[in-house]
């Protein structure tokens, strides 16, 4: 009996000690990436802002419009508001670094050996798109820690802490009550997990009553609502934007290879190693542990073809889900279900080959689209740093008089089309005309579509479908009238007022000059 007690003690030590230096090799990967906070982190920062200045949950003065997905993650933020936007750069990085060390003490809590726990651990820690997320400002860390805290509670028997955490869960992403459910289905069978699944849902359940009484929204929040308006046509219909999609994702593994660091590289490669290592144990069957980036694979597939192209939550990225798919696939092993995972473990293995074939399609076309004079391509997501780097870089073209990667058939001087594609972006990022959105009465456009107010939809009518005139050169649509110029100098003179950073200034600058050529 003591020589099995001293045998757990030793093993509860190396858990804790494998912990600490997870989190040490997490955190100092993920805080030495020249990573600023994205653009879309900045809506949840104003709304945090506005929170603690006492202004309520709105954007703008009298004006009842909510396009939060996150309330747990903006309440976080609202004290910090006067150390935005980095404060939240760190915080992620310090949140995220737990995920490895709970993702270790789930698969032994579940039965694993220690080396597959600790391989399980390092997918997550070399993740690319996770390490990226964390110190984004996005509320992706904070998820993904409360996710494998709900877990690991599930594990050792805390039911109360299970609840709380799923509970917490729902409020800072949406897809937290997919989360719950999934939990859920591990003990379907127990009536005290239905109960459990209740109790997590009713903070979510409040907050939507909250905002659809207050904010007159319906059944949904309104950034959820105009997410469905935008999307809910299908994506995966349309075969162009299924394209770009396919693109679009691909580019994201190189992009986060940082192009100008070669630190990166090695992390990236690792990662890759792992993965591939993983896949052709899956294929062979070896040993069950290696089912679970098959669970991984399929959390992948269902985040980049369903929720993303349905909800744009576009911040699933695929090798985060690697991370995730370990804490669920630990679920079925330790259930006994194994007979089941070693069936899902060969369409794990065939779905990890096509995902990084997947990936690497998307980066080789980023790659022969990156133009020899380093300039913005518009309309596609940058290798390097950031996107905000290519505004720079483009509107700094425009000053110049340089003439801007080409769009096939499009006039070659620079004019509006180039700016308002960078536009839409900057839009969607600060919400810097939020009220034009909001209220059908500020702009003739609004008048004549009073139905068009959903945050995105508006967004991408404007570019797409109502008024092409916007943002798309002389030469092709003929003269703007007055009228539509009038909207589009609001547009910019907010984000000249809004956004007063060292991009934004040349990027406004380059517009007034485009504008004066008509």
């Amino acid at each position: 009996m003591a020589a099995g007690t001293e045998k757990q003690n030793l093993s509860a030590w190396w858990i804790i000690l494998s912990a600490v230096v997870l989190y040490g090799l997490a955190f100092t990967i993920r805080i030495s990436l020249e990573r600023e906070p994205i653009d879309d982190a900045y809506i949840t920062f104003r709304q945090a802002e506005r929170l603690w200045e006492g202004k309520g949950w709105a954007y703008n003065d009298e004006e009842k419009v909510i396009a939060t997905t996150t309330p747990l993650w903006t309440l976080i933020l609202a004290p910090l508001s006067p150390w935005l936007p980095g404060v939240a750069r760190y915080l992620g990085v310090f949140l995220d670094s737990f995920v490895p060390g709970l993702i270790l003490a789930v698969a032994r809590c579940a039965g694993l050996e220690f080396l597959p726990a600790v391989f399980a651990a390092l997918l997550y820690v070399y993740s690319p798109d996770a390490a990226l997320c964390a110190p984004s400002g996005m509320e992706l860390p904070l998820f993904h820690l409360l996710f494998v805290l709900a877990v690991l509670f599930q594990l050792i028997g805390w039911r109360f802490f299970q609840a709380a955490s799923m509970g917490l869960l729902c409020l800072v992403r949406p897809e937290g009550i997919l989360a719950a459910g999934l939990i859920t289905l591990t003990e379907w069978r127990k009536p005290a997990a239905w109960l459990r699944v209740g109790c997590a849902v009713m903070p979510y359940a409040g907050w939507t009553a909250f905002t659809s009484l207050y904010y007159s929204s319906g059944l949904l929040p309104n950034s959820l609502q105009g997410k469905w308006d935008t999307y809910a046509d299908g994506i995966l219909w349309d075969p162009g934007r299924f394209l770009d999609l396919v693109d679009y994702w691909g580019s994201l593994f190189f992009k986060s290879l940082n192009r100008d660091t070669l630190y990166n590289a090695p992390r990236a490669v690792i990662f890759f190693g792992l993965v591939v290592y993983a896949a052709w144990l899956l294929f062979r069957r070896r040993n069950p542990v290696w089912v679970f980036p098959a669970y991984a694979i399929l959390y992948t597939i269902a985040a980049q073809f369903v929720v993303v192209p349905l909800f744009s939550w576009y911040y699933c990225h695929p090798s985060a889900g690697i991370g995730i798919g370990v804490v669920a696939g630990s679920f079925f092993v330790s259930k006994g279900v194994s007979r089941i995972s070693l069936q899902l473990s060969r369409l794990g293995a065939i779905g990890a080959v096509g995902l990084w074939i997947f990936l690497a399609y998307g980066g080789l076309v980023a790659i022969q689209s990156w133009p020899e004079n380093k300039v913005a391509w518009v309309g596609r997501v940058l290798i390097d740093h950031e996107r905000e780097k290519g505004h720079r870089i483009c509107a700094q073209a425009i000053l110049n008089d340089q003439r801007i990667h080409p769009i096939e058939g499009r006039h070659p001087k620079v004019l509006v089309h180039d700016l308002g594609l960078l536009g839409y972006e900057l839009r969607e990022a600060y919400m810097v005309d939020v009220s034009a959105i909001a209220t059908p009465h500020v702009t003739p456009w609004h008048k004549k579509h009073p139905d068009k107010l959903g945050f995105f939809r508006v967004s991408k009518g404007l570019i797409e479908e109502e008024k092409p005139d916007y943002f798309v050169t002389m030469a092709e649509h003929g003269p703007v009238a007055e009228e539509d110029w009038a909207w589009v100098d609001q547009y910019y003179e907010c984000i000249g007022y809004y956004i007063g950073t060292e991009w934004a200034v040349p990027f406004v600058a380059a517009y007034k000059k485009v504008r004066n050529d008509f």
